[in-house]
């Protein structure tokens, strides 16, 4: 993928971090709180507020232990430039939902998704993974490694193989770059980023365009291709990492079996929105079956480990 950005060199990320300003504390979060609070619990994708950003929350995930640990590591343009985009999403999801802060629970699902996105193609972003308050089951990930599952998708799975599933689907989703290959495909990129862009304030204000439409891609949802691979890389991912892979599709039949149950408005608020964003739980069944054929049926569930760290969720 070609950078959406033009720079001439790689630098540390620590340096690009703290000159790109991607750290932008004074950014004005106090001013977006009443709106914030507003947008919190939202079902459908229509409820979001494209603008909010929650950029004190995010540095508590950046906080994280991530799968890249070296800070003085040399990133390329093009990974400097996913991370930015990602932090401006991952901002906006934070401020939709808002963090949930329980260090023990964050520790470990962090580390059940480092145990399955070691085994993406794609090493070169910090993969970190984080809880998010919501009563709707769903997980989210943004370019540049920030992926988040909510507290109501999470109390609703049985074990530790199927959070590992879902969250190796969505780290799938980074890996393949979904998000910046739908901007891609838009046409967007050459339009709304010249080439001869260089100076930074020029930069800043056209790559503002960029994460906001990066932003509107992630809760319209993407591509059926690319929801069904995402799917069958979890399976991959999760059996490299020594889970059950078949575990993914017992999450799957849980979201089936949840839109079929009767409510007052046809189809339960809690599987309202991945049902919107995602394709049918039929079809995403079938995929994976197609993918388990060929994975033996074999590998740990954990579900005392699970029950253990969630205990406290139920």
């Amino acid at each position: 993928m070609m950078g959406i950005l033009s720079q001439t060199h790689a630098i540390s990320f620590r340096e690009w971090m703290k000159s790109s300003g991607a750290y932008q504390k004074k950014r004005s979060v106090r001013i977006r709180q009443t709106m914030v609070a507003a947008v919190r619990g939202v079902e459908e994708p229509q409820q979001v507020d494209s603008a909010a950003r929650d950029y004190e929350g995010l540095e508590k995930v950046e906080a994280r232990e991530a799968s890249v640990k070296d800070p003085e590591a040399e990133f390329p343009k093009e990974t400097q430039e996913e991370i930015e985009i990602g932090r401006d999403v991952a901002a906006n999801v934070i401020a939709q939902f808002g963090l949930y802060e329980d260090k023990a629970l964050a520790d470990y699902v962090n580390s059940v998704g480092l145990s399955v996105a070691q085994f993406a193609p794609k090493q070169d972003v910090p993969y970190r993974f984080t809880v998010i308050q919501s009563k709707i089951l769903n997980a989210f990930a943004a370019p540049g490694g920030y992926i988040f599952i909510t507290t109501g998708l999470l109390t609703a799975l049985k074990d530790e193989a199927q959070l590992a599933g879902v969250l190796a689907h969505e780290a799938a989703h980074i890996s393949q770059r979904h998000v910046l290959r739908e901007i891609q495909k838009a046409q967007e990129v050459n339009r709304v980023i010249p080439s001869y862009i260089r100076a930074t304030a020029e930069k800043a204000r056209h790559m503002k365009q960029v994460t906001d439409l990066a932003v509107k891609m992630l809760w319209k949802g993407l591509s059926r291709e690319d929801e069904l691979e995402s799917d069958r890389l979890a399976v991959e991912y999760m059996k490299a990492a020594g889970y059950d892979a078949a575990s993914f599709k017992e999450v799957l039949l849980m979201l089936k079996t949840r839109a079929q149950v009767p409510a007052p408005q046809g189809v339960r608020h809690d599987v309202k929105f991945i049902l919107s964003t995602h394709p049918k739980p039929e079809d995403r069944i079938k995929a994976v079956d197609e993918k388990l054929k060929f994975t033996a049926p074999s590998g740990f569930k954990r579900q005392a480990e699970f029950e253990s760290s969630v205990k406290f969720q139920k």
